[in-house]
């Protein structure tokens, strides 16, 4: 690899990955062309189905690619031997077991194993990337914590430590998130993106939390049944129209003004919105979520936020009529319960 590229640890040429039975086989994913460099946390987003899982387990050497290349720091990951490679991938998958007669500090230190072999002793170097790893996720005080006690979110942090003291150039979780509140996610996902920026590896998740990864992720790869991936930052994805794209559905669209996705109504009430800061985002939302096209001209229906009164109001207008309204949810409910026609 070029002094040019030497930022780059993981690349596929024409990557075709899917399952062999017999003679015959079955391609899920092809004309996959990627590159994963150091320092960045990279989200791979695709419906269920797509092939993320196999896509994951193919350039982490799980399993074959039907055809095409993977390199990893420039070699062919084929030429590359499971202990070397172990050196090089360290991966996370979904529903791992709690190993219960384990403490915390042993299933990290089990991350040491490409370095020692299973049966070997640690050395003071094995301690020290292990004690990094459990300073780096946050989790010192369990250390000495028996494994069957801990949350989902806890187990999660443990098994990114452990992969964390395999101390490899690339971490690849598959749905690293999938069974955790939204706190818990939150918070693995800003932890990946530290530890990216931090420590330089290249992190590679694969998530459905679209939402989350807008917000910590530094590049985006978009699987699509039957066409190639795409990439790039997120913020050029979304006004370039591929979120949109992606998601595409007739129940719901992309709305790349706010990031988020709206309902699809068949038919549409116009309503004029004055106010301004958070109410009015948040007013905006709830109007839109039960059909109404919020617009800043004239309309039939005029709302109001009355920010100079203590409590604040909202002021509903429509013809001859005004509802006032304490809250957000009291006005969606006269709005629900009312027919208001043009």
């Amino acid at each position: 690899m070029t002094h040019e590229t030497s930022h780059i640890v993981l690349e596929t040429v024409n990557l075709a990955v899917g399952y062999r039975s017999g003679s015959s086989k079955k391609t899920i994913l092809d004309r996959i062309n990627l590159k994963l460099e150091r320092g960045n946390l990279v989200c791979l987003l695709g419906e269920n189905g797509v092939g993320k899982s196999t896509l994951l387990k193919t350039i982490s050497g799980v399993i074959s690619p039907l055809s095409g290349d993977i390199f990893i720091d420039g070699t062919p990951l084929y030429r590359i031997s499971q202990k070397a490679l172990a050196k090089k991938i360290s991966l996370v998958l979904t529903g791992t077991q709690k190993p219960g007669i384990l403490k915390v500090r042993e299933l990290v230190a089990l991350g040491r194993y490409p370095y020692t072999g299973w049966g070997g002793g640690l050395s003071a170097d094995d301690h020290k990337k292990i004690d990094r790893a459990l300073s780096l996720t946050n989790i010192d005080y369990m250390a000495e914590e028996n494994v069957a006690t801990l949350s989902d979110g806890q187990m999660q942090k443990v098994m990114i430590a452990r992969a964390l003291a395999q101390d490899s150039d690339m971490m690849i979780l598959d749905e690293p998130t999938a069974f955790l509140d939204v706190n818990n996610r939150l918070e693995i996902m800003h932890l990946l993106k530290m530890l990216a920026w931090e420590t330089k590896k290249a992190i590679l998740v694969s998530t459905h939390d679209l939402d989350t990864a807008f917000h910590t992720a530094d590049q985006l790869w978009l699987a699509t049944c039957c066409l190639p991936i795409t990439t790039g930052c997120p913020e050029d994805l979304i006004v370039q129209g591929e979120i949109a794209h992606l998601f595409d559905h007739e129940a719901f669209t992309f709305d790349h003004w706010s990031g988020r996705f709206k309902a699809n109504f068949k038919s549409v009430k116009r309503i004029f919105l004055v106010g301004e800061d958070k109410y009015h985002l948040w007013t905006r939302n709830g109007l839109e979520r039960i059909g109404f096209k919020v617009t800043n001209e004239e309309a039939p229906l005029k709302l109001t936020i009355l920010s100079d009164r203590n409590p604040r109001r909202w002021s509903l207008s429509f013809k001859e009529e005004c509802h006032d309204f304490n809250g957000i949810g009291d006005l969606i409910r006269f709005l629900r319960s009312h027919t208001l026609s043009d």
